[in-house]
């Protein structure tokens, strides 16, 4: 280990630490995002204090995949189950990376949405956060009464705030200024949400999105209003976000005519947004199936677990993408989503994929 430390010490790009391999392990890839869930970024900066971190990373996944190694090797075994908490970061990602290759049946789970929740995915990355074989058969049957009270109560206390150690949204009027125009909302993530990080199937990064929807409102001139909604949970959570939306895209926003921001801290609500917008652009996060229930129009931009559904609008291209949102400020009465495909999707996650235990 003395000697893959000295080479490591070496390296003096990014790109050396991202290419690094270690007993056929590949190291450096497998902390990558590790280091922009350190820094609670979502984009992997180029500096000097990101390299000297992404080194101590490295060092720690190379002394991580001696020991397993070796301990492998000392007990002769191979084991037949792996239970592995989250598996995106790290050694938990060189464990899931480990069973792959040696075929390993392992399980990825994590608590979700609260307190005393645990979701799990058999050989797989649970915070894709798709069960797609299960989903098929259970879309095929319509929701009992039972089970859609039970989703509609579910999902109305993220709205009065039931669901998290905080309160999100509180109950603020809508500004005067959105009351007579229209307007279109952009709703952000977490930038370093697991369920995020690394997972752009379109744009580069979040902030690459928006600063491209910005661009493209600025340059076409779009007369509808652009409202962008910090995710509350940047400035309310207790850890709050270090690399914040209005750090990167604020300055953007002041030389725009047609474009609002409202900080995670602003009086603003999210849901009075919803009721009263045209329609609204989403990342990945589960404002979206809120939207759907609301009977509201959204396009989605990253990787969220519901992009495919028949409530959701997604494109795998930038070019394809922005068409939608010129399709959508064009159409005078747009085809809304049916609120009973998000609702049996809410159901079917919430209920059938998230478990709820108890004396937690």
């Amino acid at each position: 280990l003395k000697k893959e430390f000295s080479k490591i010490d070496e390296m003096n790009t990014i790109n050396e630490c991202a290419d690094y391999t270690f007993q056929n392990s590949e190291i450096g890839r497998l902390n990558y995002t590790a280091v922009m869930r350190y820094f609670q970024t979502g984009e992997m900066e180029y500096t000097d204090e990101f390299l000297g971190i992404y080194k101590k990373f490295i060092k720690a996944g190379a002394m991580f995949s001696f020991s397993w190694n070796a301990m492998i090797k000392e007990l002769n075994i191979n084991p037949d189950l792996v239970l592995i908490y989250n598996g995106s970061l790290s050694s938990e990602a060189f464990v899931v990376d480990y069973c792959i290759n040696k075929k390993v049946t392992y399980v990825t789970h994590e608590c979700f949405y609260g307190a005393n929740s645990w979701m799990y995915r058999v050989n797989g990355d649970v915070m894709n956060l798709t069960w797609d074989d299960k989903w098929d058969e259970f879309s095929k049957n319509e929701l009992t009464e039972e089970q859609r009270i039970k989703a509609t109560e579910f999902m109305g206390g993220f709205r009065r705030g039931e669901k998290y150690h905080i309160r999100y949204n509180n109950e603020f009027p809508l500004s005067e200024i959105f009351k007579k125009d229209e307007f279109v909302v952009l709703f952000t993530n977490l930038n370093f949400d697991t369920a995020v990080l690394g997972r752009n199937p379109v744009f580069s990064s979040m902030y690459a999105w928006i600063e491209e929807v910005i661009e493209y409102w600025n340059i076409n001139e779009i007369q509808t209003k652009l409202v962008i909604r910090v995710h509350p949970a940047e400035g309310k959570n207790i850890s709050v976000t270090k690399d914040t939306v209005k750090t990167r895209v604020g300055h953007l926003i002041e030389q725009s005519k047609n474009i609002y921001l409202y900080d995670s801290l602003d009086e603003v609500n999210s849901y009075s947004l919803i009721e009263n917008m045209k329609f609204s652009l989403v990342y990945a996060s589960t404002i979206g199936v809120e939207t759907a229930l609301m009977g509201k129009v959204f396009i989605v931009a990253g990787n969220a677990h519901y992009r495919y559904k028949s409530f959701s609008l997604f494109h795998e291209n930038k070019e394809d993408y922005f068409k939608e949102i010129e399709k959508q400020l064009n159409r005078k009465n747009p085809s809304n989503p049916n609120p009973e495909d998000a609702l049996k999707y809410a159901y079917f996650l919430f209920f059938m994929c998230i478990k709820k235990l108890d004396g937690l």
